[in-house]
């Protein structure tokens, strides 16, 4: 499956200024805007799903998370990424022109988010949606998607056990999603 992160969580973008450029205004403040261009920006850059919810994990897990600036740097450091690569655009108008397309791709949810992170599967939300992926969402794509026989080896309910009592652990799990408050949405598009 697919997986976007789309990192622009409850803010708002405006055009205030006689050149057009825009205003982008975070719930939580200029530190959170600027995670959102440094995230928007690995993402882009990686092009590695995995590792791009690696770097927004680790961006996270930090007791110093709120710095962003410091965050970002570090966690660039430990996953051997390009820091210099990635504030360049995080600094720049690539940075800017990603987080204008995540503010269009988070106006135009339907139905419109309104709690992070808001997660969509093959464009459907619904609040059972959220709280089934968010709890265990191997259990829930096998349930929805390849509940047909014959069951898949992934969907066995050994394998559904084991995914569970390994994401109770500390290992890096697509539907921990706690872990990315601050992202809009979270889409998966299932392909067979």
């Amino acid at each position: 499956m697919d997986v976007e992160l789309v990192p622009f969580g409850n803010a708002n973008v405006s055009y205030p200024r006689h050149d057009n450029k825009p205003v982008f205004n975070c719930q939580h403040g200029p530190a959170e805007c600027y995670g959102n261009r440094v995230q928007a920006c690995a993402i882009e850059m990686l092009k590695n799903t995995e590792l791009a919810i690696k770097y927004v994990q680790c961006m996270f897990a930090h007791s110093d998370h709120p710095d962003t600036t410091i965050t970002a740097d570090k966690c660039a450091n430990e996953l051997e990424l390009d820091w210099a690569k990635i504030k360049n655009c995080a600094d720049g108008s690539e940075g800017e022109r990603l987080l204008i397309a995540n503010s269009l791709k988070t106006f135009n949810l339907n139905p419109e988010h309104s709690y992070i992170p808001w997660i969509v599967i093959d464009k459907n939300h619904t609040r059972e949606l959220q709280s089934r992926a968010e709890n265990q969402l191997l259990k829930y794509l096998c349930e929805t998607y390849f509940s047909h026989e014959p069951q898949i080896p992934q969907c066995s309910e050994e394998a559904i056990r084991s995914e569970s009592q390994h994401s109770a652990g500390n290992g890096i799990k697509i539907d921990h999603l706690m872990l990315f408050p601050l992202l809009t949405y979270i889409i998966w598009h299932l392909t067979w």
